[in-house]
């Protein structure tokens, strides 16, 4: 057995990954497996699936590949493009004073919302009368869910 044959035998069409999501599904709701084994087998496959498609040599092998066809092409019943991802721009070099103004100007204000957002998520359920202005006001309402995490 090498490497590749457990993802070769893994969906490769949307077709395929429906149907394999619905059994799976079935299978882990079915009651035989313990649902925490299936969790972390899925955790090591997704772990081991990003960190090969993180892989710089492996990236490099793709993207060699890919520019063979051009910027845009199908192949395997998929549509590949070639383009830029992860963009970003340092303004820090430009040496423009309103930009610099601006920057200190914004890390200030995020310093003081993060304040007040602390303040406010200490506030009592029933709320607190602003000592300024009266009114009263409520702490946030916490979003979320409960969820298992797994450390592998």
């Amino acid at each position: 057995m090498n490497a590749l044959s457990t993802i070769t035998i893994m969906p490769s069409n949307s077709e395929q990954l429906a149907t394999y999501k619905k059994a799976l599904k079935s299978e882990i709701l079915s009651g035989n497996y313990d649902p925490l084994e299936i969790l972390k087998m899925l955790k090591f496959a997704e772990k081991a699936i990003a960190d090969t498609l993180k892989d710089g040599e492996i990236e490099d092998a793709i993207y060699n590949e890919a520019v063979k066809y051009g910027k845009s092409f199908d192949k395997f019943g998929c549509q590949f493009s070639v383009k830029a991802v992860g963009v970003s721009y340092d303004y820090s070099v430009c040496g423009d004073p309103a930009y610099e103004k601006l920057t200190e100007e914004l890390d200030v204000l995020k310093a003081e919302i993060k304040k007040r957002e602390e303040l406010l998520k200490a506030l009592p359920e029933n709320g607190m009368a602003d000592t300024d202005t009266g009114a009263i006001i409520y702490p946030p309402v916490r979003k979320g869910k409960d969820k298992v995490t797994i450390k592998i």
